[in-house]
């Protein structure tokens, strides 16, 4: 069976981005987890579905539209 979360760690490098920014946009609640004792889990579905929203806000503001 294929797992179906990352770990903070394995979510840093899928993105690109330093394990620091990933906790801090979990501190902020800017991303969706679950927290499973001390562990930190991203479900892969709740990460692109967040890429596209990102996408979505920027292209928003590109437009001309005004972001919520």
């Amino acid at each position: 069976m294929e797992r179906t979360t990352l770990t903070v760690k394995e979510l840093a490098s899928y993105l690109g981005l330093s394990v620091d920014l990933v906790y801090r946009l979990v501190r902020e609640n800017e991303i969706s987890y679950v927290r499973i004792g001390r562990r930190i889990l991203f479900k892969k579905d709740s990460v692109e579905r967040w890429l596209d929203a990102q996408e979505m806000n920027k292209e928003k503001m590109h437009s001309g539209q005004e972001c919520i």
